[in-house]
């Protein structure tokens, strides 16, 4: 199971508990908050990597000089 998956989970059961405090339910919160923005995080960095792997596309491989001549 996922991390957040286990936050979502451990958060849905304390918040149907009578038992668990605000302050627990807070802490599931900020932490599952926290675990979404790292994941948010992870999968920019993640399409960075696989961009600068690829190049940019828009990249000049060879250009015409004023005669036709391959550069």
């Amino acid at each position: 199971m996922n991390p957040i998956t286990l936050l979502r989970h451990r958060l849905d059961n304390a918040i149907c508990s009578s038992s668990a405090s605000i302050q627990e339910k807070n802490n599931l919160k900020a932490e599952l908050n926290t675990a979404y923005l790292e994941e948010e995080v992870f999968w920019k960095q993640k399409s960075l990597i696989q961009w600068l792997r690829s190049g940019d596309k828009n990249t000049i491989n060879s250009i015409l000089d004023e005669n036709g001549v391959l550069q």
